[in-house]
């Protein structure tokens, strides 16, 4: 995310196509994860800070997985 505010910035990016690259930065690092075998583990979140914004959209509104999103790593045909 830091990343993309970063290129909206430095690069002039517009900010709707800056927020797209996270979307699709996640996808293509696990499409390649899942081609290349990766060993991929759960993310193991701090859960004595309030769940970050990304997390809820990915794990609550898209996935719809809540929090399992932080203890199991989804299979290839999620």
């Amino acid at each position: 995310m830091a990343y993309a505010n970063q290129w909206h910035v430095e690069k002039r990016v517009p900010k709707f196509r800056a927020a797209n690259s996270v979307i699709t930065n996640i996808e293509r690092n696990s499409e390649k994860a899942f081609s290349e075998g990766w060993k991929v583990k759960s993310y193991g979140r701090n859960w004595d800070l309030p769940q970050s914004q990304v997390s809820k959209v990915l794990y609550n509104s898209i996935l719809k997985i809540s929090d399992l999103g932080f203890s199991e790593v989804p299979d290839e045909n999620f």
